[in-house]
């Protein structure tokens, strides 16, 4: 896994830009209401596990106010994430231990980025239930519903405890997070100290790794070998590049335009995580071929372009402001598919080669030779 380039703080902070916007934009959108609902709880939980102050600056302190006066709000909106969330957690689980069993390095991206999706689910879950459990009112007909959530949660977590190695791969994270954790946390605050006993318990596993991997923990290890050198690293072929962007060289080099449009609409987002350039061009390529990646690329393009900040040209800020405007609209990626994506984009784009060669362009402009 390559370095942290942002603190865990650093890293919240520059996510809660997106999370504020989707939900002054989006709050009463089905699909996209109830996870910014409990996003915003637990950025709000999550910035009292950190060390430092808990408001961090402006965007803590807008996120504060949000949360102190629109609680009973947020709670209701959550509503829908916790039935039955600890079988359909579980479920995720369960395929993610097949999929790692019949693995191959070059589908570690894509692996990773399952495991680090569930795995937020499920803490940001406990995150929120934290917040609420500190501010609703005693008396709160919302109470026994937490309680519920509660043991869901706790329900999920048995298994990840259970299995750990499935998130191995994260745990250079998981020890920024821990090192980075509030002082006496567990004395203060047993109850939020206790959402990062998973983390724990994944750090751990990783003290098994130089006495004898298992099957997962041999994979994870190669992988992380492999990101280091920048390479995939495959029996008899050495420095062979990531399988992904080698389907992309060949089909810009054969002018393929639809193998393009299909590699980046395909393509784990997670593996260009930061690089607002070449999110855009797989969001502007998952809309385009009605891939189910947009949503994730989405979030990702928002929390890339927050932590770019002032670096932002005109045109990106005008792309970020379409970007939050799709919140407002139900069943949005109905609307762009083929050429209907043209809409999103600021640069005038009137075929289907235009917008394969704009792809390109923002492709190679992040990965210049």
């Amino acid at each position: 896994m390559p370095p942290l380039l942002l603190s865990p703080r650093q890293l919240l902070l520059a996510e809660l830009n997106g999370t504020l916007s989707q939900w002054e934009h989006g709050h009463d959108h089905p699909v996209i209401g109830p996870t910014t609902a409990r996003d915003l709880l637990a950025h709000w939980a999550g910035l009292r596990r950190l060390a430092g102050d808990p408001l961090g600056d402006e965007r803590g302190a807008r996120l504060d106010q949000l949360v102190h006066s629109a609680v009973m709000e947020l709670a209701e909106r959550m509503l829908p994430l916790g039935a039955g969330f600890a079988a359909a957690w579980r479920h995720r689980a369960e395929e993610l231990s097949i999929t790692w069993d019949s693995a191959r390095l070059e589908d570690h991206d894509d692996i990773a980025w399952s495991a680090q999706l569930l795995f937020e689910d499920l803490d940001r879950l406990q995150l929120a239930i934290w917040t609420l459990g500190e501010l609703l009112p005693v008396v709160s007909p919302m109470r026994p519903v937490l309680e519920q959530f509660a043991t869901q949660t706790a329900e999920a977590e048995r298994f990840l405890i259970e299995r750990p190695d499935l998130f191995i791969d994260r745990v250079a994270e998981f020890a920024e997070a821990l090192s980075a954790t509030r002082p006496n946390l567990e004395e203060e605050c047993p109850e939020l100290w206790a959402t990062l006993l998973k983390h724990r318990r994944i750090e751990e596993e990783q003290e098994s790794v130089e006495t004898g991997l298992a099957p997962l923990q041999l994979f994870a290890a190669a992988a992380r070998f492999q990101c280091a050198l920048g390479c995939v690293v495959t029996a008899g072929e050495p420095n062979v590049a990531h399988a992904a962007d080698v389907e992309y060289a060949q089909a810009a080099g054969a002018g393929n335009g639809d193998a393009i449009l299909h590699r980046l609409a395909t393509d784990n987002p997670a593996a260009c995580r930061g690089d607002y350039r070449r999110l855009w061009a797989r969001f502007l390529a998952c809309c385009h071929e009605g891939t189910t990646p947009a949503a994730d690329c989405l979030r990702l393009f928002l929390e890339a372009t927050a932590a770019a900040g002032a670096e932002l040209s005109g045109d990106w800020k005008e792309r970020v402001q379409r970007v939050q405007g799709l919140c407002q609209q139900r069943d949005w990626e109905d609307h762009y598919e083929g050429t209907g994506v043209f809409l999103l984009e600021p640069r005038r784009l009137h075929t289907e080669g235009d917008l394969v060669r704009w792809l390109h362009e923002l492709q190679e402009s992040s990965h210049p030779s």
